[in-house]
């Protein structure tokens, strides 16, 4: 009955629905009839405001044609302002090059005009020079040599003999011609001053830095008030330097013998000459020809020196000539500054007339590019112009229609699509209610099977339940067993864990970690491995020390280790810094081997020159030998071994190398013993002055002189020397009396 009841209750709905669905599609029916009526409206109004628009756009088409020429005629007339720019613009450049020669003329000139200047400043100088040196012939040999000469002449008293010098303002030239050579063979001296002993040197020096005067060079030399005689088979055939020069003191000649050998230097008209004389002349050490080139012969072959053509000569100057020559050049370079000046001005109005075509050439630039921001100006204006608009009051009111129109149509369609909807939704409320009609009737056929099958199922799902309940039971017993074989695995595996880290820990130790092969590294053969290392390390460690001491003995030999390498560095350092000192020291003692060495060979040529001997000595500081060559006034040779000279001679000339040796030397006493044996009287005579004037000297040491010649040949008149008399010798004695009174005292 009551599948009956809902089966009328489904059909009233489906007669309701039905009708609700015919009713709706008679609605949207009359809405899509609605529709195509405003559509054709719409078309109508829309072909009106098409017609519209095409008059309009015409419109505004030809107002835009006519903005675009006025816009390209204002574009033409930029192009050719633009062109006027850019050949103003090249003209400039070509302008800034010739600018920039026009600076370059001017600078040129500016360079020149300020060399010149210094050109006469410097000729002023030495013409104001030259006209001091016409009054002062000291100044030719230096600023300060007239006030050194006027300080000389003040303090004379200080000197035991006045000092002689400049040595070139002494020297005067017999024949002109030979100035330039005489220049070229005598410049190193000519503005040495001479000086007696070396007490003099130092109070000379001394005068110079109380006055503040450059120190000038200094050579001592005992004073002798004759010229030295040159034996006649010394002097070479050709002309000499020695022949052609005089001098206003005897010791100017001699100094000049004595340093540079004037007497071998020989004067040659040409180069040919003094190839020549170089070949066939004995007696020569060097040839200057008259232009002051010199020559000289090292082995075979003759060398050539020219270094003192250009210098200017210092002898035989002419100073009213050198200033006419001055004055000269003074006025040339006059003339020449003043053209230069007249070409700087004429560049400078040169420059500013360019300037000034520059300037206005410059502002009509400026000219040109104002005229083309205006027109670019004016093309942006018209750019920017409106464009007409559509004011027609008919086209806006389609349009408004048109847009009314659309609204309806959306309208509807919005309506339309809603009654679709509506039948839509009805229709699918009538599938279901037809659906649920037609499964009532499948369900009535089903349910007496169904039911019949649920039954069954019911029996079985019984029968299944007894079964389980059966083997619950047995499932506890056998889940509470489980449990307890795990929970004592699990203890086995903790403690095995344990186990296995403090092994690893230990092995660390020991060795590094190994990775291990399972195929490889069975436990067995680990085991083995483990018992052969085991009996190995009690092999080595048998009857040795711990490891703990090994390790504490590494750590105290690193220790030192380090020590010793910090203390091996230091020590570096120190012997790098010892090795810089070293050289550094040696370079020193180089330089003080060489200067003593120089000063040795010089004293002892001083000394021979005293008795006319002329000699050297040679030094070879790497083959540690000293040899001494010997010239005496009687011999023909140039210089002979000491070996070949007589007994006088070669007393003399190791007096001479004794007293040369003395004078580097810082000892407190000086002693020679018998120095006189084989001396005539003349040379004992200059020996005994020499170490007496070298003895009142040099009075810091104490001078001990024994001679078996007579003591009244000895000065005493400084007051410094005493002379000790020995007692004769005792013939036969066998021992010295050293008792008081077996001796007397020493007399003065």
């Amino acid at each position: 009955m009551q599948e009956q009841e809902a089966l009328r209750q489904l059909e009233n709905q489906k007669s309701s629905v039905t009708r609700e669905q015919k009713k709706v599609t008679a609605q949207h029916t009359e809405l899509v009839n609605r529709a195509k009526q405003l559509q054709n409206r719409r078309s109508t109004w829309e072909k009106s405001l098409r017609e519209m628009r095409d008059v309009q756009e015409s419109e505004i088409r030809k107002e835009k044609e006519e903005k675009q020429q006025r816009i390209n005629v204002e574009k033409a007339k930029i192009d050719v302002l633009e062109q006027e720019i850019s050949s103003m613009k090249a003209a400039f450049s070509e302008k800034e090059a010739l600018r920039a020669g026009l600076l370059r003329k001017s600078r040129e000139a500016d360079d020149n005009l300020n060399r010149l200047k210094n050109e006469v400043a410097d000729y002023k100088r030495k013409l104001q020079r030259a006209i001091s040196a016409c009054n002062d012939k000291a100044r030719i040999f230096g600023e300060d040599t007239q006030k050194i000469l006027d300080l000389l002449k003040k303090y004379q008293r200080n000197f035991s003999e006045i000092p002689i010098g400049p040595i070139g303002y002494h020297i005067s030239i017999k024949d002109q011609k030979w100035v330039k050579a005489i220049d070229s063979a005598t410049h190193a001296l000519h503005n040495s001053f001479i000086v007696s002993t070396f007490q003099d040197q130092e109070n000379f020096l001394r005068l110079l830095e109380m006055n503040r005067i450059r120190r000038t060079p200094v050579i001592i030399q005992r004073f002798r008030h004759h010229p030295y005689e040159i034996p006649r088979e010394q002097i070479p055939s050709v002309l000499t330097v020695h022949q052609t020069i005089t001098a206003d003191h005897p010791m100017i000649i001699n100094v000049l013998i004595d340093q540079l050998s004037i007497e071998r230097i020989a004067l040659a008209e040409n180069s040919q000459a003094a190839v020549t004389a170089l070949r066939t002349e004995n007696n020569i050490s060097k040839i200057y020809d008259i232009s002051g080139v010199e020559y000289r012969k090292r082995g075979q072959q003759e060398l050539t020196d020219a270094s003192g053509i250009n210098k200017r000569a210092k002898l035989g100057v002419d100073l009213e000539e050198e200033k006419m020559h001055y004055q000269e050049l003074i006025k040339e370079k006059e003339i020449e500054l003043r053209e230069l000046a007249r070409i700087k001005e004429e560049a400078a109005q040169e420059l500013r007339a360019f300037d000034s075509s520059t300037n206005r050439d410059q502002k009509m630039l400026s000219m040109k590019a104002r005229e083309v921001d205006e027109i670019k100006r004016k093309i942006r204006a018209i750019e920017q112009e409106p464009e007409m608009e559509d004011n027609s009051e008919a086209r806006s009111e389609l349009e408004r229609s048109i847009q009314t129109i659309d609204a309806e149509i959306d309208e509807l369609t919005l309506q339309r699509e809603a009654k679709k909807a509506e039948i839509a939704k009805l229709g699918e409320q009538l599938l279901p209610i037809q659906e649920e009609i037609e499964k009532y009737a499948d369900d009535n056929k089903d349910l007496a099977f169904r039911l019949k099958k649920l039954e069954d199922v019911v029996t079985k799902v019984s029968q299944a339940k007894r079964n389980l309940d059966t083997g619950k039971e047995n499932r506890k017993q056998a889940k509470a067993k489980l449990e307890a074989m795990v929970a004592e695995a699990k203890e086995k595996l903790a403690e095995l864990k344990a186990n296995l880290q403090e092994i690893t820990a230990q092995a660390e130790q020991k060795c590094e970690r190994m990775e291990l092969d399972p195929e490889r590294d069975t436990p067995a053969k680990l085991d083995a491995l483990i018992n052969s290392l085991k009996n190995t390390i009690e092999r080595e460690t048998a009857n040795k020390r711990p490891l703990q001491r090994i390790r504490e003995d590494f750590a105290l030999a690193k220790k030192r280790y380090n020590e010793l390498n910090g203390e091996i560095n230091r020590l570096t350092e120190i012997h790098e810094k010892v090795q810089e000192n070293l050289a550094s020291r040696t370079a020193l003692w180089a330089k003080l081997l060489k200067t003593t060495s120089n000063q040795v060979k010089h004293s002892f040529r001083a000394y021979l020159s005293q008795k006319g001997f002329s000699g050297q000595i040679v030094i070879d500081h790497e083959q540690g030998t000293l040899d001494l060559a010997v010239k005496p006034n009687s011999a023909s040779d140039t210089q002979q071994d000491t070996r070949s000279l007589s007994g006088g001679e070669r007393s003399f000339s190791t007096v001479a190398f004794l007293m040369s040796l003395w004078e580097v030397m810082d000892v407190p006493f000086c002693a020679m013993d018998e120095f006189d044996v084989f001396m005539d009287g003349v040379a004992r005579k200059i020996s005994i002055d020499l170490l007496v004037d070298m003895g009142v000297t040099n009075q810091s040491r104490q001078f001990l002189f024994i001679s078996p010649g007579d003591p009244k040949q000895i000065p005493t008149q400084s007051g410094l020397v005493r002379i000790h008399k020995m007692n004769p010798p005792v013939r036969n004695q066998g021992t010295l009396p050293f008792a008081s009174q077996g001796r007397e005292e020493d007399s003065e």
